[in-house]
């Protein structure tokens, strides 16, 4: 498998909002190479395959998935979950009396 190959792989693991760091971990259990991520080979290939944030320069959305709109809850909730936080949200419940 080449790297090219190795990169689309990786980017098809992503969820359709996802940070830079996300998709160089999955590069690296596909067995991508550090020595190219330190030369900048994921952003080149990130720029051509997905779009940047506007408030996050590290979080990415996947290009072709135009009936999402990138929002930014969206890019918070994704940059807070890819450094480890959970995020809830109140759930009510309607129960019979």
């Amino acid at each position: 498998m080449n790297l090219n190959e190795i990169l689309s792989k990786s980017l098809e693991q992503m969820p359709d909002f996802f940070s830079s760091n996300q998709f160089a971990d999955a590069a690296i259990r596909q067995n991508y190479p550090k020595i190219a991520i330190a030369k900048g080979m994921l952003g080149s290939y990130l720029h051509k395959h997905a779009t940047q944030s506007n408030t996050s320069k590290r979080m990415w959305h996947k290009r072709g998935n135009s009936h999402q709109q990138f929002n930014d809850i969206d890019a918070a909730i994704a940059l807070l979950k890819s450094h480890g936080y959970r995020i809830l949200k109140p759930v009510s419940d309607w129960q019979e009396i």
